[in-house]
């Protein structure tokens, strides 16, 4: 039995997530049926106090009685649930027992795992907890990292597929004119980490440019020159990285990763990507040559001032690495192609 029909469950809050990987499946010729979670009015509000509490209440299980109709209607070959924390393993059984036929498979970005989420807030070990203890009732998981792949099957996940991040070629617009304004741009949200390799470039005299969430200029060195930090999104994301002659990336301490989305968006994009060392991303960018690399404030720095006096090796990784991230596949139609050659034998 081929996979034709897929039912996708999630929240469809940001297009690069549910509705990116829909199309991709859609460009592969499946058909799918899009169940995005959403209440109107009171039960909006209901719903997520449940979702904060993780309580399986009312209104969760409304919405399992919708999901339940229409996966009758559709009878599909897989039931895709995207980063489900409003589950259970009666649920997911359930819905086994009901479409025995129907492969029931989880997807999750986060890494339920890390141990910054279990030192964490009553909600996020209460959100963790209730999902790892239903990943057991999934026909497949499919993490983001390799090294969940081992902590899924520890609590007893039948498959583990990898599905590493991806670049999306239609949402990058098209640079007709590129006009450097600074030396380095980062976007993303501040950290105590981040804030401390940012604060030695600027000390150093280097045009550092900030955009993201919750930063306090306060926390940056007196000699940062911009009056104000902001979220970027969309085209405008990208046309904020492409004003940076390097563009730094961070990775997460709370997911403990080892990538990240924007380690593939920058090189997709024809950008010179600055970022923290990991033997992954070694395996997939050539050092000096794709992209650079740090481990210290003063490699970082370092490589920032090597990067900056030489503005024909900036064009040579420009162009390696743009040309690396389409021939090897680290866009979001190739990487869904591949995942569902790899679902296949499971529907047999």
């Amino acid at each position: 039995m081929a996979i034709h029909k897929i039912i996708l469950i999630g929240e469809f809050r940001f297009g690069f997530y549910e509705a990116a990987f829909s199309s991709s499946l859609k460009k592969a010729g499946l058909e799918v049926i899009e169940v995005p979670i959403t209440f109107t009015s009171v039960f909006s509000f209901l719903y997520k106090v449940e979702l904060y509490f993780t309580i399986i209440g009312p209104i969760t299980n409304l919405f399992y009685k919708k999901l339940n109709k229409i996966v009758f209607n559709n009878q599909p070959q897989l039931i895709l649930f995207w980063r489900p924390t409003q589950i259970t393993p009666f649920l997911v059984n359930s819905l086994k027992q009901q479409y025995p036929s129907a492969l029931l498979v989880s997807y999750n970005n986060d890494n339920p795992f890390g141990k910054e989420y279990q030192r964490g807030s009553g909600n996020l070990k209460r959100l963790w907890n209730n999902f790892i203890s239903s990943i057991p009732a999934f026909d497949i998981n499919i993490v983001y990292r390799k090294s969940n792949i081992l902590d899924y099957q520890s609590v007893g996940s039948k498959n583990t597929l990898l599905f590493p991040p991806a670049f999306i070629p239609s949402a990058i617009p098209d640079f007709e004119d590129i006009d450097y304004k600074y030396d380095v741009v980062f976007i993303g949200y501040s950290e105590k980490k981040r804030i401390n390799y940012l604060n030695c470039l600027i000390a150093a005299g280097v045009n550092v440019k900030i955009y993201g969430t919750g930063w306090n200029i306060q926390n940056l060195h007196p000699s940062y020159p911009y009056a104000e930090i902001y979220s970027v999104h969309g085209s405008g994301y990208f046309r904020c990285l492409r004003e940076g002659r390097i563009n730094i990336a961070f990775l997460s301490d709370l997911n403990e990763d080892v990538y990240t989305r924007r380690n593939f968006e920058i090189p997709g994009m024809g950008g010179l990507m600055l970022s923290e060392r990991t033997e992954e991303l070694l395996s997939f960018f050539e050092e000096g040559k794709e992209a650079f690399f740090f481990s210290t404030q003063e490699e970082l720095l370092e490589c920032v001032h090597f990067i900056l006096a030489n503005p024909a090796i900036q064009n040579q990784v420009r162009k390696a690495a743009k040309k690396k991230s389409y021939s090897a596949g680290y866009d979001l139609d190739s990487r869904v192609n591949k995942l569902l050659s790899e679902l296949i034998p499971f529907c047999e």
